[in-house]
């Protein structure tokens, strides 16, 4: 069938609660229901989630649980649906006994509801009253709930259906009843019930419906009304033979009595007794056809008893597979849907339960025994149980071990009671059902669903229960006159909405498959099953049960219901064994027992006055139940019984004694079976256990009960009950959660009045509110809670008085703080006081927020009077005036402050007027001149505002004065000339002022001149590539070490600017240059100090070098190799390539030798002294004093100095006559030039002559025949050391002077002379150390490429021819013949061309290549796929290109020079030494152009022979 919720009005009750225990609370089910059980007693029922990972295997053996289901049909379950039914039938029946067939009409196109409308005309007080009240409009529109239609008139119709169809019946049921009532009376008397001649009341009218609607499953009432039907006629077998005179006697009327009007006579079908039809009430308006009965055969029928309702067993038993196919395909067909909603089911369900024409019938498998059939919880190992699982035997949420558990008292129930001990397993389907029910003994119970679709459940909490019972009682008070303990047997369901229209609170919940669901004692609980699934319950008795259990018993003795088990007997068996008891269920039975022993006095005290003497012990627990069951209230009877002789084997509880029989007291007999006298021992037994338990809830209720405050226990009292309670393990009753929860609020609360308190000490310490605590504060509401909580504590709490306390002062301060605020003027002093005070307070009082700000209020006024009354040192600021009129504005509107902020904005407006002004002032361009600035400063005076602009101006304007001051001071001085630094501070300080100053172009002027005469002194002084700034060069020098090739190229790469102004070192020449300028620096000689420790350092240097070996010589680090040269100042060796020598190198053969200076020693031009007389005139010219020109100054007097050293040197004996000997040496070696053979003969010839008189021929005195042969008579003198020593000195401070002078270069020349000669044992210049032959080194990488190509490695086709030949005299000869590309040495060779490698990614293996690479500042290692490398013209080493940063095209076809061996000015010269090349005797020799000079080795170092005339020329 298609489902359709559209027409169903079904709405679902709250949810139930539902619980989730943690793993910890899961241990033990009692205490967790116990814990949970306030909440269960209010719902009635609860869900309980297991925790995750609690899932017990399904234990039922599947193939071997069979069962046999009930039959359920879902229309009768429902208990008004149920007593419809029932008219119905007997309505039904009382006309077909009648021989009419009766169909119900239909009214407004609807079924008459036929019950509804008999209910509510009785409910009215009957027909006759309605009828005489004219109350049948009322009952159509308003009960019935017809509409209102003029046109239909349904109130006479619904009084004539009444009148055809059910008034009959209600006078048959009034006969009936009133029969019944009065013995004897019969129902053929004629009766006067209303009003006879009422035609339709004798001609009733009958609707045929559907034969036997109440019975026949699936009929249904049919809507369509037939006419009226014609008079009722005679059975055929009622007809007799009118024509014999013995028929016509024998039809006598059993009512008149009389025989006439034979045509009128009915005859009954069962007992053939005769009634006039007329007679009969009400009469029968025509002859009927078919079975007719007189009214004492339905009677008869009516008397027969009605069997009780129940639910019948079905008559196949099923397995569980059986029963799941069923069970799905009826909810499959039923519905006609894949699936369907839970909410759909449960309203269809209740649809089904108020339909009267549609009967569904379902199976239950309720009530299956586990003991027998099989529990679903695994009750003991099995193969098919797995290890996991096996701790689900013992779980103490077993089923099977729950009722059984040590805190349940039915563990000491005797015997398995089966349903309360021992589970029962339910297999349900859809739409099956389970009652509205309490369980045997209103105990607790548990249901857990294994698998399956969900139940859903109703739950009524106990404190309804009979309100429950009450309305199902007044809605079908039929069934409960039938059967008064009808919601024991658990078939009669009531629809929830109805319930909760009676305001019984129901609760609803769906039991999911893992699920538990636990009813509480007495709790009504109902439901149905959503479809097919398997579940299991059983009821557990906590100790808190047993007094619902006392009150059940005596629950069932009124509804006379048997009892399960015996209570009393439940009582004495516990208290007999009160050792192992626990504590819980010992107090409770102490209680119990006590209540039961008390009771058991008093009955047998009656048992005495109604003169029961005779008594017997009876051991009733070794009885069967119904041997010992009350005959009158069936309770099973334990601790007493009564029974008379009349009856022996009739027993009755002694409450019953009157009901037993009539005989005396004397034939009655007690049994007992404990005596008066043993009941004390029991409860002693127990009461040992319960005493220390009895004193801590005397002492706990007394704490509860105290009513006054002051007489109150305080918190840690209440606090040790709770912690006696909890070591002790006490129950965990109302008392102790309530104790609980008292300790718990008690715990908050003296958190909350200390939290209080302190706040209240730390506000009177702190009144800052930043430094208070940031938690919410109490206001005076919160206060007053506060002390009404901490009143209705059961506790007194420490320091509540000190709350208390607090609140009078708060509503004291509310108080004071209106007063204040109502006094005009305000007084700022009492605002303030009052503010504190609310603050110590630390409360969150509303008075505040008005109070803070008038504080705020007045305080903005002081604080605006004292920024205002400030000096002129300290005047307020435009920032903080603006601050003051936002915070005037941010304050609440008041007359004082308006009037201060208006006053506040003028002056405002005015600051920034002048400071806007000021502020142009400082940034116009052109400047302002001073006179101008002046008079804005001198307008704005009466602004008491402090503007930055304006002060920045005046301060402008003072700065001003004070330049202007000393800038007439500097350009006319007193006594000295201003400093250039002093200068230059004033011009700097002109710049910053914002004012125009009309001396600053004199001091520029002044600036400009000094610049200009440095530039002049630097183009002097100051080398072109040189890295030392003027200062660094005029100055003596300081001692440091030689720059090495990449330093120098690094500082060429810097500007000729950047280097003049380069920041000097902290060194000697910066030190003396900072003190050139001080007074002090002539009187303390300091320049002459430092000129010493400059020659000092000097010496050290030379003698350092003079010693020093190959490996030191030149800065370079390379071994003596290529032309070398000896620095004349430091004596160092170096190559030429290492220094700028061109331009302190000799110029040609004629010309006398210049001075050879190293780059370090060469620091200047060394301009001529005339340059330096003219740089000191124009000095003069400058009004102004620098360090430049005093270094100049200081330069020049040291120049002088050593002038006069130098002429008093030559003016001595020493030096005339060897500069004389000199001299003729240097002639004779002119002349005799070129003519050893002559000079031979001529020496042998002035062997055997004397010499000449003179001593001495100049060149001009030489024969111009060469017969005529000059003779050379050279002094016989030597120089003397000490003479050699001062000739060094004098001579190395000239050359530390950066000054030309012709007597340095002239002593210069002398002592070159004096040194080239060895003379008088003067040592010839160091000796340097040889590396090895530079054309050895070249054969090794020859054989290195030669290998390198054997193994395949590419090299690529030379782009440039090598020349490792010594140089040629003509360089620029040999690179035309470059050009031409005749690559031949001197001696007509072709020369070797220049290999460029390339070594590829592959080929990396060929290593020495890179370690060879020969750069000076190291080798790159480069990683390209192919390396290429290049040779070195002059040295003849391999480097890559990559590491002298070049590519083979840029070098392109032209010559390689590496570092070390760049060709200077020199090379290009005559003097080229050229290249080393090796001997064949192990010396070397020095490849010139015109003649090879030869030298040897010794021990590795190079010795030099002394020099020819023409060399030292």
């Amino acid at each position: 069938m298609d489902f359709d919720d559209s027409s169903d009005q079904f709405v679902r009750p709250p949810e139930a609660p539902v619980f989730t225990p943690t793993a910890a609370e899961f241990v033990n089910p009692v205490d967790f229901i116990s814990k949970i059980r306030p909440t269960i007693e209010k719902t009635g029922i609860c869900k309980i989630r297991p925790p995750q990972g609690w899932t017990p295997p399904f234990a039922v053996n599947v193939e071997s649980f069979k069962f046999v289901p009930r039959v359920q049909k879902i229309n009768e379950l429902e208990a008004t649906t149920r007593v419809k039914l029932i008219f119905l039938h007997k309505l039904f029946k009382f006309w077909e006994l009648q021989g009419v067939v009766l169909r119900v009409p239909t009214v407004n196109r609807k079924p008459l509801d036929i019950h509804k409308l008999y209910k509510i005309v009785v409910e009215e007080g009957g027909y006759d009253k309605v009828t005489s009240g004219d109350k049948w409009t009322h009952i159509a529109n308003t009960r019935m709930g017809l509409p209102v239609n003029a046109s239909k008139c349904y109130p006479s119709v619904i009084k004539s259906h009444y009148e055809k169809i059910l008034l009959p019946y209600d006078m048959f049921e009034s006969r009936t009843r009133h029969a019944q009532s009065v013995p004897g009376e019969s129902l053929t008397v004629k009766e006067e019930v209303g009003d006879l001649t009422n035609p339709e009341v004798t001609k009733p009218q009958f609707h045929t419906a559907g034969k036997n609607i109440a019975v026949s499953s699936g009929a249904k009432i049919e809507e369509k009304t037939t006419g009226v039907m014609g008079p009722p006629t005679l059975p055929r077998r009622a007809m007799r033979d009118r024509s014999k005179a013995s028929y016509l006697e024998s039809e006598i009327c059993r009512i008149c009595s009389k025989t006439d009007n034979e045509s009128d006579i009915l005859s009954c079908t069962n007992c053939d007794e005769s009634y006039h039809r007329y007679c009969l009430v009400p009469r029968v308006s025509r002859i009927l056809r078919g079975d007719w009965r007189c009214p004492q055969c339905v009677a008869k029928e009516y008397k027969k008893p009605t069997e009780v309702f129940g639910f019948e067993q079905s008559n196949t038993p099923y397995t569980l597979a059986e029963f799941g196919i069923a069970a799905d395909k009826f909810k499959q067909s039923y519905f006609n849907k894949a699936s369907v909603s839970y909410i759909d089911v449960e309203k269809e369900f209740w649809r089904l339960t108020r339909s009267i024409n549609e009967s569904v019938t379902v199976l239950y498998g309720a009530d299956v025994h586990a003991l027998t059939n099989g529990s679903g919880f695994p009750t003991e190992p099995n193969d098919d149980l797995s290890c996991e699982d096996e701790k689900y035997i013992t779980s103490p949420w077993n089923l099977n071990n729950l009722a059984v558990n040590e805190r349940s008292v039915l563990r000491y129930v005797s015997g398995d009671v089966s349903g309360m001990k021992v589970p029962w397993c339910y297999v349900g389907m859809c739409f099956s059902s389970f009652c509205w029910h309490i369980e045997d003994h209103w105990s607790y119970s548990i249901n857990y669903n294994h698998w399956g679709e969900p139940k859903t459940w109703y739950g009524v909490p106990s404190s309804h229960a009979e309100q429950l019972e009450m309305v199902m009682k007044s809605r079908a008070p039929e069934l409960f006159e039938q059967s008064p303990d009808l919601l024991h047997h658990i078939t009669t369901m009531m629809n929830p909405n109805t319930l909760m229209a009676n305001d019984i609170p129901v609760v609803r919940t769906d039991q999911c498959a893992g699920e538990f669901i636990v009813t509480a004692p007495r709790a009504f609980h109902a439901g149905f099953n959503q479809g097919y699934n398997f579940a299991e319950a059983v009821n557990f008795c906590p100790a808190d049960w047993l007094p619902m259990g006392r009150a059940s018993v005596h629950n069932y003795k009124q509804v006379k219901r048997f009892c399960v088990f015996s209570h009393e007997e439940l009582i004495c068996k516990m208290a007999a064994d009160a050792d192992n008891l626990d504590l819980t269920i010992a107090v409770e039975t102490h209680k119990e027992l006590l209540a039961i022993v008390d009771q058991e006095r008093k009955s047998r005290k009656k048992l005495l006055e109604h003169g029961v003497k005779n008594a017997e012990r009876k051991a009733f627990e070794l009885l069967p139940d119904d041997e010992r069951q009350c005959h009158y209230c069936k309770t099973t009877c334990f601790l007493s019984a009564i029974t008379c002789k009349c009856e022996p084997d009739k027993t009755m509880c002694i409450e019953h004694v009157l009901e037993l029989c009539a005989c005396p007291g004397d034939r009655k007999c007690l049994r007992y079976r404990y005596t008066l006298d043993e009941f004390p021992a029991l409860i002693r037994n127990l009461g040992s256990r319960v005493e220390a338990y009895q004193k801590w809830v005397r002492d706990s209720r007394a704490a509860f009960n105290t009513t006054k405050l002051k007489d109150r226990v305080s918190f840690n009292v209440l606090r040790q009950l709770f912690l006696e309670a909890k070591e002790k393990d006490y129950p965990d009753n109302n008392l102790f959660r309530s104790l609980q929860r008292a300790v718990k609020d008690a715990e908050k609360y003296v958190g909350l009045v200390k939290e209080v308190v302190n706040r209240k000490a730390r506000s009177r310490r702190h009144t800052d509110p930043a430094m208070r605590s940031a938690a919410r504060r109490l206001s005076i509401a919160d206060l007053k809670k506060l002390c009404s909580e901490l009143a209705a504590l059961a506790c007194n709490i420490k320091d509540s008085g000190l709350v208390e306390e607090l609140l009078k002062k708060g509503m004291q301060f509310q108080t004071d703080v209106h007063e204040a605020l109502s006094l005009e003027p305000r007084e700022r002093e009492k605002l303030v006081k009052l503010h504190e005070v609310g603050l110590s307070l630390d409360l969150d009082l509303s008075e505040m927020g008005d109070l803070e700000q008038a504080v705020e209020q007045t305080k903005w006024i002081k604080d605006v009077e004292e920024s205002m009354a400030v000096d002129e040192d300290d005047l307020i600021t435009i920032d903080e005036l603006i601050i003051l009129v936002r915070r005037g504005h941010e304050l609440p509107v008041h007359p004082d402050v308006d009037k201060v902020v208006t006053e506040l904005e003028e002056l405002l407006r005015l600051s920034q007027s002048w400071e806007e002004k000021a502020s142009i002032c400082l940034q116009a361009s052109p400047k302002h001149t001073l006179s101008t600035i002046e008079a804005i400063i001198t307008e704005c005076k009466d602004v008491n505002v402090y503007m930055p602009n304006m002060e920045s101006l005046k301060e402008s304007v003072e700065r001003s004065l004070e330049w202007k001051l000393k800038a007439e001071q500097a350009l006319n001085p007193s006594h000295l000339h201003p400093t250039l630094d002093s200068l230059h501070s004033l011009v700097a300080k002109a710049k910053t002022l914002p004012i125009k100053l009309d001396l600053v172009n004199n001091v520029n002027s002044i600036i400009q001149k000094v610049d200009e005469w440095k530039s002049e002194a630097v183009s002097h002084f100051v080398r072109k590539e040189s890295t030392d700034s003027l200062l660094d060069v005029l100055l003596p020098r300081q001692t440091s070490k030689p720059l090495t090739p990449r330093k120098k190229q690094q500082m060429k790469k810097a500007s000729r600017q950047q280097r003049l102004l380069k920041n000097r070192e902290k060194d000697n020449s910066s030190v003396m240059a900072d003190r050139l300028l001080d007074s002090k620096f002539a009187t303390e000689n300091v320049y002459e100090k430092f000129a010493s420790q400059e020659v000092e350092s000097m010496k050290l240097e030379r003698l350092s070098n003079q010693t020093a070996d190959s490996s030191k010589l030149c800065h370079c680090g390379i071994n003596p190799t290529g032309s070398m040269f000896q620095c004349d100042l430091c004596q160092r060796w170096l190559h030429y390539s290492c220094s700028d020598f061109s331009s302190n190198g000799p110029t040609s053969k004629s010309e006398t030798i210049k001075i050879l200076l190293c780059s370090n020693c060469a620091r200047s031009n060394r301009p001529k002294l005339d340059v330096i007389h003219r740089i000191l005139i124009s000095l003069q010219k400058i009004p102004a004093r620098f360090e430049e020109a005093e270094a100049v100054q200081y330069l020049t007097e040291r120049v002088i100095n050593w002038q006069q050293k130098a002429l008093m040197l030559m003016e001595q004996t020493d030096y005339r006559q060897l500069n004389k000997k000199f001299s003729v040496i240097k002639a004779k070696n002119s002349f005799w030039k070129g003519k050893e053979a002559e000079q031979e003969e001529y020496e042998k010839h002035l062997e055997t002559k004397p010499l000449p008189d003179h001593d001495y021929i100049s060149p001009q005195n030489i024969p111009s025949k060469k017969t005529d042969y000059p003779v050379f008579d050279i002094p016989d003198v030597e120089p003397t050391k000490e003479f050699c020593q001062k000739l060094e000195m004098i001579l190395v401070e000239g050359l530390l002077v950066e000054v030309t002078v012709p007597e340095s270069e002239h002593l210069h020349s002398f002592y070159k002379t004096l040194s080239e000669y060895n003379l008088n044992g003067l040592q010839p210049p160091p000796p340097l150390k040889a590396k090895p032959p530079r054309k050895q080194v070249l054969s090794l990488r020859d054989e290195n490429i030669k290998s390198a190509s054997n193994s395949s490695v590419s090299i690529n086709k030379p782009t440039q021819e090598a020349v490792i030949s010594s140089t040629t005299s003509s360089h620029k000869e040999t690179k035309s013949r470059r050009r031409k590309g005749d690559r031949k040495n001197s001696t007509g060779q072709k020369k070797k061309k220049r290999i460029v490698i390339e070594i590829t990614e592959e080929e990396e293996d060929w290593g020495e290549y890179d370690e060879n690479c020969a750069a000076v500042d190291g080798c790159l290692l480069p990683d390209e796929e192919s390396i290429s490398w290049v040779q070195c013209e002059r040295c003849k080493q391999w480097f890559h290109f990559a590491c002298i940063g070049m590519t083979p095209k840029e070098l392109g076809n032209g010559d390689y020079f590496c570092v070390l061996c760049q060709p200077s000015d020199s090379d290009k010269g005559d003097l080229v030494i050229g290249e080393l090349d090796s001997k064949s005797d192990g010396g070397l020799s020095i490849k010139t152009v015109d003649d090879p000079l030869k030298c040897s080795t010794e021990d590795g170092i190079l010795v030099f022979p002394p020099l020819s005339n023409d060399a030292m020329s």
